[in-house]
C-alpha cells in the first residue's frame, strides 16, 4: 500500500511539473511520434495538433533517425517551418521507460531571437555598416583562404583595388551626407555584378576591392566595363545636379603578379595609381615586370 501511493505521489509530482514548466516538453515514443506535450510545447507549436504526430511532420532535420537508432539526444539543432515562417530549437532528450515502455523526453528551447542577435552581431564585425559590403577583414580572411583553393587547384586569381574618383571634390561641395551616399551607389554598382566567383568589399575611405577566383583577362575585362556602364547609369544626383561618378582600377593576378596577398594588393594598388595619372576614370593591369 505505502509503495502504491509513493508511486502515485511521484506521478502526480512529474505532472505537475510537465504541465507547469516554462519550458517546451514532449513525449515521444521510439517512433517519434508524439505521445504527450505540455502547454509549453503547443503554445510553441501554436495551432498544430501535434498528438499523434511524427516529430519529422513538425521539424526539420536530424531528430528522427537519432530516435529511431536511439542516439543521444544533446544540442540538436532543428528548424520548424511554418509558412514563411521559421522557428529554430536547440533539443535535448532522455530515453526512459513509461508503463514498462521505451519513451523519450524531450526539451525544446526556441533559439531563434538568440541566433538572430548573434547573426546581427555577427554582421556587424565583419561588415561594412554604411555600404553593407563585406569589410577589411572578411575580405581577408576570405582572401587567404581563395588563396590557398587556387594554390590547389592550380587556378588563376583577380583582384581588383580601386577608388571613387574625386572623392574629396564631392565631400567638399555637397557634404559628407552626400559622399555616404555616392559610397552606396559605388557598393550597389558592385552588388550588381558580382557572380558566385567573386567577393567585394569596403576596405575603408573610398577603397574597394574584389577578387575574382578563376578568372581570365578576358573575363575580368568584361567585369569591370559591367561595373562602369552600372556606375554611368546611375549618377549620383543632389537635388537638380546630376553628378556622374567614375572609378580608377587596378588589376593584379595570381600567380603573374604575386603568391600572397599583400604583394598582389600592392601590384593592383600601384596599377590604379598609373590610371589616376593618367586621366581617372579607367582601368590598368599590374605589368609582369613588377
Amino acid at each position: 500500500m505505502r509503495k502504491y501511493e509513493f508511486l502515485n505521489h511521484e506521478e502526480v509530482h512529474f505532472s505537475k511539473l510537465f504541465n507547469m514548466s516554462p519550458v517546451a516538453i514532449v513525449l515521444t515514443d521510439l517512433e517519434g511520434k508524439v505521445r504527450a506535450a505540455n502547454p509549453a510545447a503547443r503554445k510553441l507549436f501554436e495551432a498544430m495538433n501535434i498528438h499523434h504526430r511524427s516529430v519529422a511532420d513538425l521539424m526539420q532535420g536530424e531528430l528522427l533517425d537519432r530516435i529511431r537508432n536511439r542516439m543521444p539526444i544533446q544540442h540538436v539543432a532543428m528548424t520548424m517551418t511554418r509558412g514563411d515562417s521559421k522557428t529554430e530549437l536547440v533539443i535535448d532528450g532522455d530515453y526512459v521507460s513509461i508503463e514498462y515502455r521505451p519513451h523519450l523526453i524531450l526539451i525544446l528551447r526556441d533559439v531563434t531571437a538568440q541566433m538572430a542577435k548573434e547573426q546581427e552581431l555577427w554582421f556587424m564585425a565583419y561588415h561594412d555598416m554604411l555600404t553593407k559590403l563585406p569589410n577589411r577583414k572578411y575580405y581577408f580572411d576570405r582572401f587567404d583562404k581563395a588563396l590557398a583553393e587556387a594554390k590547389d587547384a592550380g587556378e588563376r586569381l583577380a583582384v581588383l583595388m580601386f577608388d571613387l574618383d574625386r572623392f574629396k571634390e564631392i565631400n567638399d561641395r555637397y557634404g559628407h551626407l552626400v559622399g555616404d551616399q555616392a559610397l552606396m551607389q559605388v557598393a550597389d554598382s558592385i552588388r550588381a555584378i558580382l557572380t558566385e566567383d567573386d567577393f567585394a568589399a569596403r576596405l575603408g575611405g573610398d577603397e574597394f576591392i574584389i577578387f575574382c577566383r578563376d578568372a581570365s583577362k578576358g573575363q575580368v575585362t568584361e567585369k569591370i566595363e559591367q561595373l562602369q556602364t552600372h556606375l554611368a547609369d546611375h549618377p549620383l544626383i543632389v537635388g537638380e545636379n546630376r553628378h556622374p561618378l567614375q572609378i580608377s582600377i587596378g588589376v593584379s593576378f595570381y600567380p603573374e603578379h604575386g603568391l600572397d596577398s599583400d604583394t598582389l594588393i600592392n601590384h593592383a594598388d600601384k596599377a590604379m595609381y598609373q590610371v589616376k595619372r593618367s586621366g581617372r576614370g579607367n582601368y590598368s593591369f599590374a605589368r609582369d615586370e613588377e
